[in-house]
């Protein structure tokens, strides 16, 4: 863009890593700005580059990254051609990753559960955009058993703003007797906990034992919300304040033959929860409600009528996952169908209408899983594609 007098003027970059060139470009006198096209061959050294734009005597710096082409693997993630290996303890021997969320600046913040004889309990490993593992995010202060099951980005502003939500099952709050409860930790950027939640940076149900979080989400007001399994009865969903006090009023009057497999709080804070609901008849369903704060834990009748279930039932079908779209809809993955164990994938959009696969609500790959298995987990890019990680 022309910050200078009008004349023209040619603008050149340098710098350019090797493999990629750039197209000539005048800017006219009569115009405010130009369009520089730089052109990578398929042998263009990838990675990021710091280039320099000439023009009018003067220069600009551009950040610049030469990736692959969709669908190959991003071979300068890491040192291990694209792939990133993490044990976040000196003194465990395995780690088992169960969930996965990108930042906003393209780093990356796993969580799952560790394995040895010295260090057992919750894993957190925060893996900066270039595949650099930040040390910062391994933390001797996590629970020492149970696991992660849920890690999830917090809004973008409010008391909140930039945090990263990990939720699971751990003894946390019942050391004495070594019994699991639902679990949320709130860390900062640097990978400390938010002390300001809850005096410790951590909240735990203290009802009954055996319960586990199966996500969990912030508002930008700062207020939390935790999506609970039990161990016999309803799950439900708990409210905290930004500070991990309980609020006035919770998510109850779920089904007891419901399973939830994850909750998200869209950009209106409206809270969403997905699962799994089994039928009078033994059939299963997928499931989804959407409920509006201001109405304190009220479903939202406009969104699926307000009940939860949906698509066509089956004996076969599991909910495992779900991910919100760009749009406020969710999409909920698994394994299903009458006719065998295939890989699954049913939406809700925002308006409240589930839209894939017609009457079955939900549409199936064309490949064939192991009984219970299909996706474990989904991710909804920017651009509305869905990326779906299992096993089968």
């Amino acid at each position: 863009t022309r910050t200078g007098s009008a004349a023209a003027v040619a603008v050149t970059p340098t710098g350019l890593p090797s493999g990629v060139t750039a197209g000539a470009l005048t800017i006219p006198a009569a115009a405010p700005m130009g369009t520089l096209t730089l052109t990578a061959t398929s042998t263009a050294t990838l990675g990021p580059a710091m280039v320099s734009i000439q023009g009018g005597g003067g220069s600009a710096p551009l950040d610049l990254v030469v990736a692959g082409t969709t669908g190959t693997i991003d071979t300068t993630f890491g040192t291990g051609g694209g792939v990133v290996t993490v044990l976040p303890s000196a003194g465990a021997t395995s780690a088992v990753a169960t969930s996965v969320v990108i930042l906003e600046d393209g780093s990356i913040v796993v969580g799952g559960s560790l394995g040895a004889t010295s260090d057992t309990g919750w894993a957190v490993a925060h893996v900066l955009s270039d595949g650099t593992v930040d040390t910062k995010y391994m933390l001797p202060t996590l629970p020492s058993a149970g696991e992660v099951t849920s890690v999830a980005r917090g809004p973008t502003s409010g008391p909140l703003a930039g945090t990263v939500l990990v939720a699971g099952s751990s003894p946390q709050c019942n050391i004495l007797v070594s019994k699991n409860q639902a679990t949320v930790y709130v860390l900062q950027v640097s990978g400390a906990a938010y002390d300001a939640f809850n005096s410790a940076g951590y909240w735990c149900t203290q009802y009954s034992s055996g319960t586990a979080a199966a996500g969990a989400g912030a508002t930008s007001t700062g207020d939390v919300y935790v999506g609970i399994n039990q161990p016999s009865g309803a799950p439900f969903v708990a409210h905290l304040s930004s500070t991990g006090t309980l609020g006035g009023w919770m998510f109850q009057g779920l089904p007891a033959s419901l399973s939830l497999v994850g909750l998200a709080v869209d950009p209106a804070d409206n809270a969403i929860v997905t699962g799994a609901y089994t039928g009078d008849a033994g059939a299963s369903q997928f499931f989804a409600l959407r409920y509006v704060p201001k109405d304190k834990g009220k479903p939202d009748p406009t969104f699926l009528g307000g009940v939860g279930p949906f698509g066509s039932p089956s004996g076969y079908l599991y909910a495992q996952c779900s991910a919100l779209d760009p749009d406020s809809g969710v999409y909920v993955g698994g394994a299903g169908t009458i006719t065998g164990e295939t890989a699954v994938l049913g939406h809700v959009a925002a308006g409240g209408a589930s839209d894939l696969g017609g009457d079955a609500g939900y549409v199936t790959n064309a490949f064939y899983v192991e009984y219970g298995l299909g996706y474990q987990s989904i991710a909804v890019q920017g651009d509305g594609r869905v990326v779906g990680v299992g096993s089968g």
